[in-house]
């Protein structure tokens, strides 16, 4: 089969990829074979950005390797897969798949040649990784269901738990409400400690769905910055779709802040650290005027680390968060706002908005210390958080990592 013709690099011929094998008998029509090569990557195989007929998929080899990208539906043999090549002039790649199919659900895998003539897929961890699958989104955007869930950054099995329970869910997209990782000089280096708590831990999401994270304290502290700049910047970097973001000096761009357009909807992911002296304060909260002011949304949620509202441990860090933008938010159309910070689980309502920290992604948990007059239920507990978009309202459940459901309300769009 020849590769597709929406493919950006240009792959040599099926013909041409089978000519070192020793013979024509029972080969495959690709020159794929779902099996663990030699080598491995250090950034596995995982989806960034998803929209109704593209995908944005992000990897990095352990060694630069001119190789393919495969992809095909789930209800298709392998065999029959497209794919595109990649050269050896990076390890990392960010690569968009075009001319997708709305409401499919695809397998897609990296593989490198062999001696042989067939491709075998990286390692990761010293596991296979991969082909992972995702599902496109259909013509219909709505009901959208959202897993939410942050301050996860120990890799502890809890997490995986938990990571596991939002899968089960076959969630649409997830929402990360930051800190990544903590602790990274535990693992000897920033990419280790992402290796072993972010892509390893969340595995289970990673293979099947997209994670949308904000950037959160930790992921500035000293003991993960790579190359002189956050481990956050590499891992996620820039995506002409999601917009956003600033020019920290030239050439070099950063994905500080960002937005999820899903037709009448609008996700906002902001950087809460600029308010605390960040130089890109103001580039920021104009972005945020600018997108609040948009006309073709209906609603607005938005994501940030440091919450405006809490009863618990970090009460009075939020203080800079609500009177920067908070305003705003009453004065628009934002109907609930995300956040973590605080390792608990509260839901609290102020003017018509609803605020929610989830920031239990972990066993490492923090007691109530102040009720707030705005609070409505406030547990210190390992959870996630599952929202339903519908039309006219946003269904939220809250669960434990026993899976009991602790809280649940519908909230009105505005």
């Amino acid at each position: 089969m020849q590769p597709s013709a929406t493919m950006i690099v240009a792959s040599p011929t099926v013909e041409q990829a089978l000519q070192a094998t020793p013979t024509q008998a029972a080969q495959p029509i690709v020159p794929l074979l779902l099996e663990t090569g030699e080598e491995g990557f250090s950034i596995p195989l995982h989806v960034q950005h998803r929209m109704r007929d593209k995908l944005v998929v992000l990897f990095e080899l352990e060694q630069a390797r001119e190789g393919r990208l495969y992809w095909w539906p789930v209800d298709t043999p392998f065999q029959q897969a497209n794919f595109q090549g990649f050269g050896a002039d990076d390890t990392r790649h960010l690569i968009t798949l075009t001319a997708l199919k709305p409401g499919q659900a695809y397998h897609v895998a990296v593989a490198l040649p062999g001696a042989d003539g067939f491709d075998r897929i990286p390692t990761f961890m010293d596991e296979i990784w991969g082909p992972i699958e995702v599902k496109m989104t259909t013509e219909e955007y709505f009901p959208l269901s959202i897993g939410v869930f942050g301050d996860s950054g120990f890799g502890e099995e809890v997490t995986k738990d938990l990571a596991a329970q939002v899968s089960s869910r076959d969630p649409d997209l997830v929402i990360h409400t930051g800190d990544l990782v903590y602790l990274a000089y535990q693992e000897g280096s920033p990419q280790a400690a992402y290796q072993a708590k972010w892509y390893q831990t969340l595995a289970s999401l990673l293979k099947r769905t997209v994670l949308y994270p904000v950037l959160g304290n930790h992921e500035l502290d000293g003991d993960a910055l790579f190359q002189n700049r956050p481990y956050y910047f590499h891992a996620f970097p820039p995506i002409e779709e999601l917009g956003g973001g600033w020019q920290r000096e030239p050439g070099v761009l950063e994905r500080h802040w960002y937005a999820l357009e899903l037709e009448t909807l609008q996700i906002l992911f902001l950087n809460t650290q600029q308010l605390y002296g960040g130089p890109a304060r103001q580039e920021q909260d104009a972005w945020l005027e600018s997108r609040l002011a948009d006309g073709r949304f209906q609603t607005t949620i938005v994501v940030f680390h440091v919450p405006p509202l809490t009863s618990g441990r970090h009460n009075l860090d939020g203080l800079v968060v609500v009177s920067s933008w908070l305003p705003a938010f009453e004065a628009s159309n934002v109907a609930l706002v995300l956040s973590g910070h605080d390792h608990n689980y509260e839901r609290l309502e102020r003017n018509g908005i609803t605020y929610v920290v989830s920031g239990g992604g972990s066993s490492v948990l923090y007691p109530l210390e102040q009720r707030r007059d705005e609070s409505i239920h406030f547990e210190a507990v390992s959870h996630y958080v599952l929202l339903t978009i519908n039309a006219d309202d946003i269904s939220l459940q809250a669960f434990n990592l026993e899976g009991d459901m602790i809280d649940s309300t519908i909230i009105p769009l505005r």
